[in-house]
């Protein structure tokens, strides 16, 4: 369904809104809290301010950069919040969120390290990186979509992903993320 679909007075499909935008919001939310259960508690969150705003969404952005503007300003309220404090951060991934490409079992194996090291290096960046880099090769964003949804200058969102990919390729060893 598209996305004009979805927002449109007469078709509000908000299971559809959650079916769609749901599993990308959660891995977002995610990167900032680094807990799936709390990541998920969070993501319901957002999709229930979603729910309540929808009808004040002015559609400057698309939906999902709306979205996802919601996800992290209520991740960083989480952060800022003494919950967070109380929260044991994992840095592993699970194997289920990770994309195998060869079906040889020793290179599945070779990749999904590899996918692994670079999944917690990007966790390991500092917020300001770590949001634009996800934003950007996760999340397939353009620039302008990531400069609406974090309300940053296009020329700050160029310059943290230029910063963010050099000190991503610092913690890998010189290798690039391109």
């Amino acid at each position: 369904m598209e996305e004009e679909d979805l927002i449109s007075g007469e078709m509000i499909s908000f299971n559809e809104i959650m079916e769609t935008y749901g599993e990308s919001v959660k891995r977002l939310i995610y990167t900032y809290v680094r807990d799936w259960s709390v990541a998920e508690d969070l993501t319901q969150d957002v999709f229930v301010i979603v729910y309540l705003k929808l009808e004040t969404f002015e559609q400057r952005s698309s939906l999902k950069t709306w979205i996802c503007s919601i996800a992290i300003n209520k991740c960083k309220d989480f952060i800022k919040s003494w919950n967070f404090r109380k929260v044991k951060l994992i840095n592993n991934l699970p194997e289920k969120y990770l994309v195998t490409i060869d079906d040889n079992p020793e290179s599945q194996m070779i990749q999904n390290d590899e996918e692994l090291l670079v999944a917690k290096s990007i966790l390991s960046l500092p917020v300001k990186y770590r949001e634009i880099i996800i934003l950007f090769y996760y999340q397939e964003m353009q620039i302008a979509d990531i400069r609406d949804t974090l309300g940053l200058n296009e020329s700050t969102v160029k310059t943290r992903l230029q910063r963010g990919r050099g000190k991503l390729k610092k913690l890998l060893g010189g290798v690039d993320i391109e």
